[in-house]
């Protein structure tokens, strides 16, 4: 049973219920999971649905005889991560420079280039008179 409280007429779930029905208690698994993907399987380090695919089949066993209708309704009855779970982590781990994609390299190498671009803009527009 989900116990929960109101505050100011507000109904509140108590917060150590909701973070088990939302699944946050095994984000670091699913995130060990996803690194050692991405590890691997260089090719999924730019392409989400790749990453996706390849969490499901490695971990959960899901092959190409599961259809999308039965992967959704697993999604919902939380036996498998949401895509948007798997997706968050590669996100979070490739901010801590870990397993970049080769899009992401390029981005990072341009990075500064553009920043210059940007601040220069304003600077060399000759100026309007009123």
């Amino acid at each position: 049973m989900v116990e929960s409280y109101k505050d100011n007429g507000k109904d509140f779930i108590k917060i150590d219920e909701k973070i088990e029905r939302l699944g946050f208690k095994n984000l670091e698994k699913l995130a060990d999971k996803i690194n050692d993907v991405l590890e691997t399987i260089p090719e999924t380090r730019d392409d989400d649905h790749l990453l996706i695919g390849y969490v499901y089949n490695r971990f959960y066993k899901l092959d190409k005889t599961n259809t999308f209708g039965s992967v959704v309704k697993m999604v919902g009855r939380g036996e498998l991560p949401a895509f948007e779970s798997i997706t968050r982590c590669r996100r979070k781990i490739q901010e801590q420079g870990l397993h970049l994609g080769a899009k992401r390299k390029i981005r990072k190498e341009v990075e500064e280039d553009v920043k210059e671009q940007i601040v220069s803009w304003g600077k060399n527009e000759p100026q309007m008179e009123n």
